[in-house]
């Protein structure tokens, strides 16, 4: 801001300091006040923090001037002196946590981390004392039966689930993102499944208390469909995770990115991997508290209040759909938001005339799925056209370019302009019609008439011979002859 501030001593420094980045050293003699620059700053923050992600628009440009303004204001204040150098580094701290909180898209792929990773700790807190206690299997079973469910459904959900969404194009655009958060919805219809099959296994068990077997036992299937549930789940959610990573960074801008992972790294440990086995003691405690069990005499109550926490675990996978549906609609917010921006970056490539950004406007466009929508095909179509026409006329091709950049609002009042001059041209045809049918119903009696006229100044074959041979025929003889041949 101060670099188009005119006749300001600190103009020239502050514009070359955004010029050459945060490696250069603004010049000693000439110091920027840093409360000059806290305001712009602060709005342009404001605006940067707004947008749910940053996808290559025009966009980009904005968010790299704001860039250099940081950078230069940190410069700045580290000349002016420590404490407004402080101030300056607790401000873009709030406004990269301002920025993440506006993000919608990063909010809910970070809650479906954390929904993820509850659910994972919460079966590993539960695991050894449901089947051991409930079930009276063997722990050396049991742990051995943990290590061999997680390593193969984590296993085949690692190697499936990053593959697949690999296959679909990736989360690298906005596309990208609502197509890869759609196929995670998938997965956790998946982890759904597993889990309402896992919260049956556990009822039919406490209503069937015959079998205290050992774990190959097949009398009691309880336990052998319950595996195969927590390996659903397993292979589910490990087969998420990469993608929700992936999406968590993508869709924040890249100088946030080390902030923002450690963001979602705090709340995954906090809301994952420490209230998944806090969440469900509390629930445990507390229901066993109200319905008044005998945890220390009635091993029933105790099998029901085991039962209990390791259903309210799996019952969190339904959460996860709803928190997946979130992402989803949130990810289409912003690619509907990047097309609106890829559209804007065509018109200015238009109004630019330069062929190298309207490629590059064409290309991204593309990339967002424009064509499929009502407007992007015909203006990707016209930008093409427009490439094409370059390619064989040179600059010609900018010539009529208004159509591109006129806004919608522009085209309605010019296609209403169009349609009245349509109307006064078809008014103006419907005489010029009239007209020219009056014409041609005289038009065979002015034949006849110049049929008769041309009969009566052809030389008559008598005349000739009698004038003789010498005497050459005249119109002005036959002309005096008229008469006398009318009569």
């Amino acid at each position: 801001d101060a670099s188009t501030t005119q006749g300001s001593p600190a103009a020239t420094p502050f514009k070359e300091a955004s010029a050459t980045g945060a490696g250069d050293d603004l010049d000693t003699d000439t110091v920027v006040d840093v409360e000059d620059i806290e305001a712009p700053v602060a709005a342009k923050a404001l605006s940067v923090a707004s947008a749910d992600y940053a996808p290559t628009t025009t966009a980009g440009s904005s968010n790299s001037t704001l860039g250099d303004d940081l950078v230069t204001g940190s410069t700045s204040a580290s000349a002016s002196g420590s404490t407004s150098s402080k101030e300056q580094r607790r401000l873009r701290t709030r406004e990269q946590i301002l920025a993440c909180w506006r993000n919608k898209v990063f909010l809910w792929s970070a809650l479906a981390l954390s929904n993820t990773m509850f659910v994972l700790s919460g079966i590993q807190f539960l695991w050894v004392r449901v089947f051991v206690e409930v079930w009276g299997l063997d722990k050396s079973h049991v742990t051995l039966a943990f290590l061999l469910i997680s390593g193969i459904g984590g296993g085949v959900g690692i190697a499936l689930g990053p593959r697949h969404i690999d296959k679909l194009g990736g989360f690298g655009n906005a596309t990208g993102v609502v197509r890869s958060l759609r196929e995670l919805r998938k997965f956790s219809l998946i982890a759904v499944l597993g889990g309402f099959v896992g919260i049956v296994c556990l009822y039919a068990k406490l209503k069937d208390t015959d079998y205290r077997s050992s774990m190959l036992d097949s009398n009691d299937r309880w336990p052998w469909l319950l595996f195969v549930a927590l390996t659903l789940i397993w292979g589910a959610h490990n087969a998420s995770v990469a993608g929700l990573c992936g999406i968590n960074m993508e869709v924040v801008q890249p100088r946030m990115r080390t902030f923002a992972s450690g963001a979602e790294m705090t709340s995954r440990n906090i809301l994952g991997y420490t209230c998944g086995p806090l969440i469900p003691g509390l629930v445990m405690d507390s229901v066993a508290t109200l319905l008044k069990w005998d945890l220390a005499g009635s091993k029933e109550d105790r099998d029901w209040q085991l039962c209990l926490g390791l259903g309210f675990v799996l019952a969190l996978n339904f959460s996860l759909v709803w928190v997946l549906n979130k992402a989803v609609g949130a990810a289409l917010v912003s690619f509907k938001e990047s097309q609106e921006a890829a559209l804007q970056k065509l018109q200015a490539a238009l109004q630019t005339e330069s062929i190298e950004l309207l490629e590059e406007a064409v290309n991204e466009a593309r990339g967002l799925d424009m064509h499929t929508t009502r407007d992007g095909e015909a203006v990707i179509g016209m930008a093409n056209e427009a490439v094409g026409s370059f390619h064989s006329s040179g600059r010609a091709w900018a010539e009529g370019a208004r159509a591109f950049t006129a806004s919608r609002e522009d085209l309605k009042i010019s296609m209403v302009t169009l349609e009245h001059r349509v109307d006064e041209l078809d008014q103006k045809n419907q005489v010029l019609q009239k007209e020219n049918a009056r014409l041609c119903l005289r038009l065979p009696e002015a034949e006849s008439v110049a049929s008769r006229q041309a009969s009566l100044l052809a030389p008559p074959a008598e005349a000739k011979m009698a004038a003789g041979a010498d005497t050459e025929w005249s119109p002005a003889a036959q002309t005096e002859r008229a008469p006398v041949l009318s009569l």
